[in-house]
Formats: C-alpha cells, sequence, structure tokens
C-alpha cells in the first residue's frame, strides 16, 4: 500500500513541477501556494439598499432665538436660500448664514421686501413670485438691537 501512495505522490509531483513554487518565483517574483486563492462563489454580505441610511443633519436653523443675547460675530441662523433676511447689525456669511455684527439682543420683525431689481435678493426672492404679488412680499427680518452705550463719549462741536 505504501508503494501505490509513493507512485501517486511522485506522478503528482511530476506533473505540478512547472508551477513548483521556485518556478513561479521565476516568472512572478514571489512564491505562491500550489492551490492558489479559492474565491467566494456567493455574495455574502446583505443589501444595502433595505436598510436606512443614517446622515448626519447639516445643522441648519436658528442657533439664538429671540430675545436671546448674541456677542458680536456669534452665529444667529444657519441657511441655506433666504428664510430669514439681515436687517440691522446682521451680516450675512457663506450659504447665507446670519451673524451678528454688534453684541446685542436679537429681534425678529416681518417687513415688506422691496429690493432693486440688479441686487441678489430680487434674484433669489423676488423673481420666483409671481408678477401680481410683488408689490407686497413680506418677509423675516433678524435684527441686533445693540447694547446702550456706557462710558463711551460723542463729539460736540466747538462753538
Amino acid at each position: 500500500m505504501a508503494a501505490i501512495v509513493r507512485k501517486c505522490y511522485s506522478d503528482f509531483s511530476r506533473l505540478l513541477a512547472p508551477f513548483s513554487p521556485s518556478g513561479l518565483t521565476t516568472l512572478i517574483g514571489a512564491p505562491l501556494s500550489v492551490f492558489g486563492v479559492r474565491w467566494a462563489s456567493k455574495k455574502q454580505g446583505g443589501s444595502t439598499g433595505v436598510r436606512p441610511r443614517k446622515h448626519r443633519g447639516k445643522g441648519l436653523g436658528l442657533k439664538i432665538r429671540e430675545g436671546e443675547y448674541a456677542q458680536a460675530g456669534s452665529i444667529i441662523a444657519i441657511q441655506r436660500g433666504y428664510k430669514w433676511h439681515p436687517g440691522a447689525f446682521v451680516g450675512t456669511g457663506r450659504f447665507n448664514t446670519l451673524y451678528a455684527l454688534e453684541p446685542g439682543h436679537v429681534r425678529f420683525t416681518k417687513e415688506v421686501i422691496r429690493p432693486h431689481f440688479r441686487s441678489h435678493l430680487y434674484k433669489c426672492v423676488v423673481k420666483k413670485i409671481e408678477p401680481e404679488e410683488r408689490e407686497n412680499v413680506v418677509r423675516t427680518f433678524v435684527h441686533v438691537v445693540p447694547e446702550p452705550q456706557v462710558g463711551r463719549f460723542k463729539l460736540v462741536k466747538m462753538i
């Protein structure tokens, strides 16, 4: 029985001689296994289309509410488009982010908007509204009411 096994092993090794690790190193440069890599025949992961994808929110919205105190430079609202318009002592940053220019309390008002037809507000807001309704376009404006100045003086004309 052992002789049969030795004969089968020697025949098998003769068949694999061209694919021996020393022969493959000359072809590829690195020794490889005789049997190679077995690839998966079935997909093993579940489908991702069924499961809900969880994304972080964009962080849009009001950051400082009506009546709250805002430092100079603090963000009042992050928005895409113009949900709130900049008013007194309020600046506009990238993506129409509203921020306080002076320290003070935040106030919201509803006002009629009549921008110049060449301005950015006209192109973004008023142009999208029907021509009949363009006269009384009411929008929400954000204002910062600054603190009263204490310890500062005003220049007075000399007589």
